[in-house]
C-alpha cells in the first residue's frame, strides 16, 4: 500500500528504469548516464540484500582455462569465441584500471588448470592445440603466451596441469560498493528496493503490490531471473555452491585454480581455502532460483576437499550459494524485444562482462 506522496512521486516518468541491482545493472547504468547526462535513471532491485551472483561470487577475474577455450571454439566457431574473450579480457581490464587502487582485494595471481587422473585425454588435447590457443589468444588482445605448460603436476596421478597468465582475485562485496558509490553519485539517479516486478512490456514495470512505473526505455539486467520476469526460456538459472574454511596454517595454495572442464574451482582468500562447484553432481537440481544448499553437491564438494589438504582437519567456516544465468550457447544476450532492452545470460562469466558488454547497450539507444 503507497501513501499519497510516495504514489505521487513513483507516478512520474524516467527516462530509464534498469531491473536489476547487480553488477551489470549498475554498469548500464553508469553507461546511460555516460551518454544521456541529464537522464533520470531508476534501479530496481527486488530484495533488500543481494540473493543472486554479483556479491555471491568466488571472485575470480578470468577469462577461460585452455579446455574451457578449446570448449567455446567448438561451440560458437572462431570469431563468437574470440568476440565473447575479448569482453572477458576488457572487463577485467575496466576493472582492475577503475577500481583496482579503490580497495576491492583486486591482485594479480597465478592461475592453473588442473587435469585429473581420468582426463588424460584431454589434457593431451590441450598440450596438441596450445600453440594454436595462445596464438588464438594473442588475436583477442592477450600478451602470448596465456597457457603455459607447469613443469611438474601438484599431484601424481595427474596426468598435468597447465598455467594461465593474466588471472586476477578481488572481492566482490567491495567491487560492488565502490561501483555502487560511482553509480550513485551521478545526479539523476535513484534506486529502490524490496519490490518484485511481476510484467515488464514497453515502458512499463508492474508489481506485485500494485505500483507501476513508466520509462522511455526499461532495461532488464536480471540475468539469471530472466524467465521469471519475461518467462525467456533461453536463459535458464544454475546455482553454484561455495564454500570457504576457516584460516589454515601452510596453505599451500595461492592463486585460482580451475578443475573438471570448470565445474570445480578453489583459490586462497588470504590464509582461507574456497572451494566451489560441483554442480555435474546434479545439473537438474542445480538448475533452480532457490537459494538453497544443495547436501549432494557439498558432501562431493568436501571429498575434494580432503584430496586438497589430505591427512588434514579443516573447519569449514562457512556455506553459500549464488545464481547464475546461462545459455545453451553460452552466448550472452543484448536484445530489443517487447519494447525493451534485455542484457541476460552471463554464463558464469558476469564479473568481466559486467563491465565490457553493457558499454554496447549505447549502440541499442535513440
Amino acid at each position: 500500500m503507497l501513501s499519497y506522496w510516495e504514489q505521487e512521486y513513483w507516478q512520474r516518468r524516467f527516462d530509464f528504469i534498469v531491473v536489476g541491482g547487480g553488477f551489470t545493472g549498475l554498469n548500464l547504468a553508469l553507461c546511460l548516464k555516460d551518454h544521456r547526462p541529464k537522464a533520470t535513471v531508476l534501479i530496481v532491485e527486488k530484495t533488500p540484500h543481494f540473493v543472486a551472483a554479483s556479491t555471491k561470487n568466488a571472485g575470480f577475474a578470468c577469462f577461460g582455462s585452455p579446455s574451457e577455450v578449446l570448449h567455446d571454439l567448438q561451440l560458437m566457431g572462431e570469431e563468437g569465441c574470440a568476440e565473447l574473450v575479448r569482453l572477458r579480457r576488457e572487463g577485467i581490464a575496466e576493472i582492475a584500471r577503475t577500481y583496482g587502487h579503490r580497495g576491492i582485494g583486486y591482485r594479480a595471481v597465478p592461475a592453473h588448470e588442473w587435469f585429473l587422473a581420468h582426463q588424460p585425454e584431454l589434457y593431451a588435447q590441450v598440450i596438441d592445440n596450445l600453440h594454436s590457443l595462445n596464438r588464438f589468444m594473442s588475436g583477442c588482445g592477450f600478451a602470448e603466451p596465456v597457457y603455459v605448460p607447469d613443469v611438474k603436476p601438484a599431484y601424481a596421478n595427474m596426468p598435468g596441469s597447465v598455467g594461465i597468465v593474466g588471472e586476477g582475485q578481488l572481492n566482490p562485496v567491495l567491487l560492488y560498493h565502490a561501483l555502487f558509490d560511482s553509480v550513485m553519485r551521478q545526479p539523476g539517479v535513484r534506486m529502490i528496493s524490496g519490490h518484485s516486478a511481476t510484467y515488464l512490456r514497453q515502458g512499463e514495470l508492474g508489481f506485485d503490490n500494485g505500483m507501476v512505473l513508466r520509462a522511455g526505455l526499461v532495461l532488464n539486467a536480471t540475468n539469471a531471473f530472466d524467465s521469471q520476469l519475461t518467462g525467456n526460456q533461453e536463459v535458464k538459472p544454475a546455482r553454484a555452491q561455495v564454500l570457504i574454511t576457516e584460516p589454515l596454517a601452510n596453505l599451500p595454495f595461492d592463486g585460482n585454480y580451475h578443475m573438471d572442464e570448470g565445474y570445480y574451482y578453489f583459490r586462497n582468500v588470504g590464509k582461507r581455502l574456497l572451494l566451489g562447484g560441483a554442480r555435474n553432481m546434479d545439473l537438474a537440481g542445480e538448475t533452480t532460483c532457490e537459494m538453497a544448499l544443495n547436501p549432494v553437491v557439498h558432501e562431493r564438494l568436501d571429498q575434494v576437499l580432503q584430496g586438497l589438504l589430505p591427512g588434514r582437519e579443516v573447519a569449514i567456516g562457512q556455506r553459500w550459494t549464488g545464481i547464475m544465468g546461462m545459455r545453451a550457447d553460452k552466448r550472452p544476450s543484448l536484445e530489443h524485444r517487447d519494447g525493451s532492452l534485455h542484457l541476460t545470460g552471463m554464463s558464469g562469466m558476469g564479473v568481466a562482462l559486467a563491465f565490457s558488454l553493457t558499454k554496447q547497450v549505447l549502440s541499442y539507444l535513440p
